[in-house]
C-alpha cells in the first residue's frame, strides 16, 4: 500500500508479481477468463496488454517474463477496483456470482461496513482525481447477501414488522434494508430480498405506492438463526404501510421450498413462529 493521494479515499495499491504460472495465460484465453476481466475492468485482456506496451497483445502466453509481470498486475489492480466499484448485479452476469466468490464478496462486505462505520468518509473514488461515484448514501447498496453452506445453520420463518431504511425498486438489484425487533426485544437491521412475485407484479403495474424511508411492511421470511450479518429471504410482503399484498405461505408451501433450497428449519418456535413486531 502507498500513501493515499490527496482528495482520494481509495489508496494506490503496490503490487509486485515475482512468478506468474502457465496456467494463467491459458485462463486469459479461455472464454470464462476473457468473461471476467471484461465483466470486472470493461475490456478484454488483450486491450490491458496492449496498455502495457506489448506488441503481440493477441499472444499473451508469449509475452517476455517482464510483460507477464506488468500485466499481471494491472489486471489485479483493475479487477480488484472493479470487484469493489460494481453492483451485484453487474458481476453477476460476467458470471462473477455471490455462490462462485463467496469469500471475495465477504472481504468486500467488510469493505464497505468499515466505510459506513467511518462517519468522514463520504464518497469512495477509484483514481487519482477528487472525484466520488460512490457516495455514503450507496454504501449500504453495497453490501451483499452471503449464505452459507445450507447445513452450516438453521432457517427460522417468522412473520416479521420492518421499517425499511433503503428501499429497492428493481428486483435483480441490490438489497433491501429494513430494522426490526428480534426476539431479544433489540432492534437490528437486516439486508433481505424480495421475492414475492406479487408485489413485484403490482410495482410494475404502478398499484403499489413505492415505500420511501419510515414507511413500513409487514413480511414472511426466512433467515438463519445464527449469523453475525442478519440476511434474510422475504418470500411474502403481507402488507405495504396497511395495504394487502400476499398471503402467507402454508407449512407444507414452505417445507418444499426449504427442501428444494437445502436449507435446514429451526422449528423450535413452530413453523411460523411468532409475530415479531
Amino acid at each position: 500500500m502507498l500513501p493515499a493521494q490527496d482528495g482520494s479515499l481509495l489508496k494506490r495499491i503496490g503490487i509486485i508479481v515475482s512468478s506468474i504460472g502457465g496456467s494463467a495465460w491459458v485462463f486469459l484465453h479461455s472464454p470464462i477468463g476473457i468473461a471476467y476481466v471484461e465483466g470486472l475492468t470493461g475490456h478484454e485482456p488483450t486491450y490491458w496488454a496492449r496498455k502495457i506496451g506489448a506488441s503481440n497483445a493477441n499472444l499473451i502466453e508469449n509475452l517476455t517474463d517482464e510483460k507477464k509481470k506488468s500485466l499481471a498486475s494491472k489486471l489485479v489492480v483493475q479487477c480488484s477496483q472493479g470487484f469493489l466499484e460494481k453492483t451485484e448485479a453487474e458481476m453477476a452476469n460476467a458470471g462473477i456470482t455471490v455462490e462462485g466468490f463467496s469469500d471475495a464478496y465477504k472481504a468486500r462486505n467488510r469493505f464497505y461496513e468499515t466505510c459506513i462505520n467511518n462517519p468522514k468518509i463520504n464518497g469512495i473514488g477509484f483514481n487519482e482525481t477528487p472525484v466520488f461515484p460512490i457516495p455514503r448514501s450507496e454504501f449500504t447498496g453495497r453490501l451483499v447477501s452471503i449464505l452459507d453452506k445450507p447445513d452450516d445453520d438453521e432457517w427460522v420463518i417468522k412473520v416479521v414488522s420492518l421499517r425499511i431504511e433503503s428501499p429497492t425498486w428493481n428486483p435483480d438489484g441490490r438489497q433491501w434494508v429494513g430494522k426490526f425487533k428480534d426476539t431479544d426485544e433489540k432492534m437490528k437491521e437486516a439486508h433481505f430480498k424480495i421475492e414475492d412475485d406479487v408485489f413485484w407484479l403490482q410495482v410494475m403495474n404502478g398499484g403499489l405506492r413505492q415505500v420511501k424511508v419510515g414507511d413500513n411492511m409487514l413480511v414472511q421470511w426466512a433467515r438463519p438463526r445464527h449469523r453475525g450479518t442478519i440476511t434474510a429471504r422475504v418470500f411474502r410482503v403481507l402488507e405495504f404501510n396497511g395495504q394487502k399484498i400476499s398471503q402467507p405461505l402454508t407449512d407444507v408451501e414452505i417445507q418444499t421450498i426449504m427442501a428444494k433450497l437445502k436449507y435446514r428449519v429451526d422449528d423450535s418456535d413452530g413453523m411460523q413462529g411468532s409475530l415479531d413486531l
